[in-house]
């Protein structure tokens, strides 16, 4: 990365840098040199990279008054494990579609609340605004009748990839791996999955299409299928696949096929 003026940067690199924008794009992609710099060995004789450490922890950065930031809003005062006061960023570099500078709301309140269920009860008892990130599928049938008692109101998100299951391409079985990366064996596990149970059991039915390994729009559950990809990839029996042991040997385990596939889907 190089400085060509006072507002360009050039980033080059030996190999393609895919996340490059994305990187760019994100609020703490960079921090006040003239701040930080006085609290590094490299710039201060003085420091020592054991407090510098204290001084950039994430929760600092993302936290402390007073460091010049990008984000809509910045932090006036906190008080760590209690409470976070936010106000408006002047400086802040989004306008709406009408030119009207962002954010719209001049000052936030955030209230740390460690018990989820008085999280909830809060909110419900309207202590404050919005309960958003960490509710859980199962207030959701709370806060629908709350809702209808006209003391809330409930917005359902759309489409996320936060609810996931990922594969890992480096087991440390040998047969797991190799299985792992057959995209024939990744297609069966997808199509193994009972997408509609998952979403009456932990979503209360309120999941639209839940497909691949993210419960998103997409293909139905179809347990045949995933045996078809099993078979073409070499694997009879997937609990070759899913019960390989750490030496890469295969599992003596077996049983009936349905039960198998339905059993790993819950893995």
């Amino acid at each position: 990365m190089e400085s060509v003026d006072a507002t360009t940067l050039r980033v080059s690199g030996e190999k393609p840098l895919a996340r490059i924008l994305n990187a760019f794009c994100h609020n703490r992609f960079a921090y006040p040199k003239h701040i930080l710099s006085r609290h590094h060995p490299r710039y201060n004789p003085n420091a020592d990279y054991a407090k510098f450490k204290q001084v950039a922890s994430q929760a600092r950065l993302v936290l402390e008054p007073n460091l010049p930031r990008l984000s809509a809003w910045v932090p006036v005062r906190w008080v760590s494990g209690q409470q976070v006061e936010y106000e408006r960023n002047p400086y802040y570099w989004k306008v709406d579609t009408e030119g009207n500078q962002l954010p719209y709301a001049d000052r936030l309140e955030f209230t740390v609340i460690e018990d989820r269920t008085v999280m909830l009860l809060k909110f419900i008892g309207g202590e404050f605004d919005f309960f958003g990130r960490y509710t859980r599928p199962e207030h959701f049938i709370p806060l629908k009748k709350a809702e209808a008692a006209g003391r809330v109101r409930v917005g359902l998100m759309g489409a996320a990839d936060i609810a996931c299951f990922y594969l890992n391409w480096d087991a440390s079985g040998r047969n797991q791996r190799e299985a792992i990366r057959d995209i024939r064996v990744r297609q069966a596990l997808s199509h193994a999955i009972d997408r509609e149970e998952i979403t009456e059991i932990l979503y209360h039915g309120i999941l639209l299409e839940p497909c691949g390994y993210s419960l998103n729009r997409g293909s139905p559950y179809f347990s045949e299928e995933a045996y078809r990809k099993f078979m073409e990839a070499g694997f009879p029996d997937p609990l070759i696949v899913v019960g390989a042991d750490h030496h890469g040997a295969e599992t003596e385990r077996r049983g009936h096929q349905h039960h198998v596939l339905r059993g790993a889907a819950r893995l």
